[in-house]
């Protein structure tokens, strides 16, 4: 079974957006890193090398297979921004 991509790693978030080339992707990156904070609670983790992440969760499938991934982030990649929340938010509908 092949292990996950997407790993908590060591590396600094706040390195890593002040590090970014594109002055539009960084400006949005501060906004968003703040954004996530403020409703998360949590602080920024690295996960891999381009996500940013907020807190995390176990999950095991039927097949057996388990890990642990971010809660929600984002990542400020070259060609545009994405955007990560784990299941489950569809009932908080009208708060999004």
């Amino acid at each position: 079974m092949a292990d996950a991509k997407t790993k908590k790693t060591v590396f600094d978030p706040h390195e890593f957006i002040q590090a970014l080339e594109h002055p539009t992707r960084q400006a949005d990156a501060l906004v968003l890193n703040d954004l996530y904070k403020r409703i998360t609670g949590y602080e920024p983790r690295m996960w891999g090398s381009t996500i940013i992440g907020f807190g995390r969760y176990s999950y095991t499938y039927d097949s057996g297979h388990s890990g642990e991934s971010l809660a929600a982030g984002f990542s400020p990649r070259k060609a545009s921004l994405s955007l990560y929340i784990v299941s489950g938010y569809q009932d908080y509908g009208d708060i999004l």
